[in-house]
């Protein structure tokens, strides 16, 4: 469902809190759809991210 048409067709309401990946488009939506409400960055994603730059890669043989 779309950010924008969520509150019409009843599918969301009164969202106080969200968690989602580092994408800019999803949370600049939520910021119009549902102002003030609080973003959380999603732990797995953050953590995959940043052993992504800090190790080196793993070779793997398939």
């Amino acid at each position: 469902m779309k950010p924008e048409r969520a509150g019409r067709s009843g599918g969301f309401w009164g969202v106080e809190f969200a968690v989602g990946d580092a994408h800019e488009k999803l949370e600049k939506a939520l910021r119009v759809r549902f102002p003030g409400y609080i973003w959380s960055r999603c732990q797995a994603h953050f953590q995959r991210n940043v052993l992504g730059r800090v190790l080196p890669p793993i070779a793997t043989t398939r």
